[in-house]
């Protein structure tokens, strides 16, 4: 995670968020040729653990950070739970294995680590559609899993 952007100290930062889905190529280059055009140069993205998990997501994710990574900064946050580890079939919940997250963010930063300098681990987790607090009304699983996941992004970082 040492990307080094050469950004002209003169000119004001500006950044977007956007989220991509698996397979929006042609959207990405026609996002970049935007960015081009407004001089964004960060990007705050969505990268779902969930679609981790189908096929041909690990390709896509491959071209995305390659593609997105010569034109802008990129922040990605990582987030969704696979529904098939939750502690319920969905997206917003703790997975089984708290452990499971950390894993998944120590696989993302090893892969693509040098395209990102940052990372956000979750989102908007007082959000029930990102994160249902009421299986963890004590908050301690999404602490515990945030935490081993940040000591992870830590080390690889």
């Amino acid at each position: 995670m040492n990307v080094k952007k050469n950004l002209n100290n003169n000119t004001p930062s500006l950044g977007i968020l956007e989220w991509f889905r698996p397979g929006e190529y042609e959207e990405v280059k026609a996002a970049i040729e935007d960015f081009k055009k407004l001089g964004i140069k960060h990007l705050r993205t969505g990268i779902s653990w969930a679609d981790w998990y189908v096929e041909g997501t690990e390709e896509w994710y491959d071209w995305l950070f390659a593609e997105l990574a010569p034109h802008v900064e990129i922040l990605p946050c990582f987030l969704y739970t696979p529904p098939s580890i939750g502690e319920m079939p969905k997206t917003s919940a703790p997975p089984k294995d708290l452990k499971a997250y950390a894993d998944f963010i120590d696989t993302m930063i090893t892969r693509y680590g040098e395209y990102f300098e940052w990372v956000e681990l979750w989102n908007e987790p007082n959000n029930k559609v990102e994160y249902d607090f009421t299986l963890d009304y004590s908050w301690n699983k999404f602490s515990t899993m945030i935490g081993m996941a940040a000591h992870w992004a830590q080390k690889r970082g």
